[in-house]
């Protein structure tokens, strides 16, 4: 993967200037909607992603010349492939404020955190009126989060492949190959996921939605991010088939890609014996019974049959990581809200749209703790295998492995709490559970909030969007990012001094 491919040009090391390329024509597909919406035809909501479209342009045709001037090129390591999609992102969450800028509709740092809330399928939003926001507007943030639940790697991949697209494919946070090469694994997770979205919205429109809010929903819901061009999303409908279809998307949104690939083969038996799936049904079904039981006995909503309605949406809503809600919870009572906050502190499985420390990865991490207070009662000799029920069957996890989920969630329970630590010196924030409760939201992608995130100061929105940045990627990538940079950093200050006092 690291041998250097002197003299060859063309297709190889053009990956990046592809994929900006790429995010230039994402950035001008917006504009389609002022063919049906004749009031948004001002030349301020065209030049609005005219801008970013072209500067994308540019930046990929200065790339594509710098590399070509380059003579040879060298594949991406891991470390290199790490930088290469953070950068990649950071450019595009950044130029992608600019039509909330350029159109009128926010300040810059506001701008910037609603670029990154829909990038990263988060939904924070702090437009003023959405209800009143032109159409073209809505249907950007709706369709940042359709491609960024995909992830730009893996939408390149449907048109270019290569030896360099595998360790980016990684890097942009996807395990799971539904394929035995990237490029057929983009393909199908594609399939599935354009199919997802249009039977939702085909759905929606049958039960009621019009066709605009439709795809807006449905975009967002599967990419769980929560986006909605109604200020009170779903509630406003006051709709039990709709909330039900918004019940499916978010679910099938948490869901391993690989695992609904063998839904689709109608393996429905191999689905149903995956122990994270077992796992994950287990623990929905009883959030919700337990949140339905306290929403009841605590006067919070009058009968049970109402309070298991808001309780079911509002964890799956939650453990999605989409943010979406049919009634506020503003007067939920504080064990309520907690099983809330556990549920979106857990988010979806490994390889799905959602956010969250992921309940794949809890699974494993029960299964190895169980498995460790087991070996306490055997000989000392006895071998101790930690095992998870795949899709092919059993699968032994090795102790780096192990070792690698075990890092993971302890870098995110430490980023929780110094995040958390962070929020809390903000005047603005009421109380240390208030902030606790607000930046876990952020940092599981999950956009549920107890606090008005469009009146907040620009240090919060700032503490916001970099924790969002960090969800994205999956927390651990961001700190091999700036390890790295670090690390670069140095080297190019040794290279400075040794060349200075070789001058002297």
């Amino acid at each position: 993967m690291d041998t250097e491919l002197s003299g060859q040009r063309g297709r190889k090391g053009q990956f990046v200037p592809r994929l900006l390329f790429m995010v230039g024509v994402v950035f001008l597909t917006p504009l389609l909607m002022l063919l049906p919406f004749a009031q948004d035809r001002r030349w301020q909501c065209v030049l609005s992603f005219f801008l970013p479209a072209g500067l994308m342009f540019l930046s990929g045709a200065a790339v594509f010349v710098w590399q070509r001037k380059r003579g040879s090129i060298r594949l991406p390591g891991r470390q290199q492939a790490v930088v290469t999609v953070m950068l990649l992102w950071l450019y595009v969450m950044v130029v992608g404020a600019l039509p909330f800028l350029v159109g009128g509709q926010l300040r810059a740092i506001p701008a910037l955190l609603e670029s990154v809330s829909g990038w990263t399928t988060t939904g924070f939003t702090v437009l003023p009126d959405i209800d009143h926001t032109p159409h073209i507007f809505l249907f950007y943030r709706g369709f940042m989060q359709f491609c960024g639940g995909l992830g730009f790697v893996l939408i390149l991949l449907l048109f270019a492949g290569g030896r360099e697209a595998t360790k980016l494919f990684t890097a942009e946070g996807h395990s799971d190959m539904l394929e035995p090469n990237v490029r057929g694994t983009a393909r199908k997770t594609m399939y599935i996921y354009l199919g997802m979205v249009s039977g939702g919205t085909l759905l929606y429109i049958i039960f009621g939605m019009p066709w605009f809010e439709a795809v807006n929903h449905s975009m967002s819901a599967l990419g769980t991010g929560g986006f909605s061009p109604r200020a009170e999303n779903i509630g406003v409908y006051d709709s039990l088939p709709l909330e039900i279809v918004t019940m499916l998307l978010m679910l099938l949104g948490a869901t391993n890609f690989a695992a609904l690939s063998q839904v689709l083969k109608g393996k429905w038996r191999s689905f149903f014996k995956m122990g994270e799936v077992r796992f994950f049904s287990l623990l929905l079904i009883g959030f919700i019974l337990l949140i339905a039981v306290l929403g009841k006995t605590r006067g919070v909503y009058d009968g049970f049959g109402e309070s298991l309605r808001n309780a079911a949406f509002l964890a799956i809503s939650a453990v999605s990581t989409t943010g979406y809600s049919i009634d506020s919870f503003a007067d939920w009572v504080p064990s309520m809200l907690m099983l809330i906050f556990v549920l979106m502190f857990i988010g979806g499985a490994s390889g799905s749209t959602a956010g969250g420390i992921k309940y794949t990865r809890l699974y494993v991490l029960i299964r190895a703790f169980l498995e460790h207070l087991r070996a306490k009662f055997r000989p000392e000799r006895a071998v101790s295998l930690v095992t998870v029920q795949g899709i092919a069957g059993k699968i032994r996890l090795s102790e780096p492995s192990l070792a690698q989920h075990q890092r993971v969630a302890l870098i995110y329970l430490a980023t929780f709490f110094f995040g958390s630590f962070l929020l809390s010196l903000d005047p603005g924030i009421p109380g240390m559970e208030d902030a606790m409760l607000e930046f876990a939201s952020s940092l599981s992608t999950t956009g549920l909030s107890n606090y008005t995130v469009a009146g907040a100061s620009n240090y919060v929105m700032l503490i916001q969007t970099i924790s969002m940045v960090f969800a994205r990627m999956e927390v651990y990538m961001v700190y091999v990012f700036l390890w790295a940079g670090l690390g670069k950093l140095k080297t190019v200050g040794a290279e400075r001094g040794a060349r200075n006092s070789g001058e002297r």
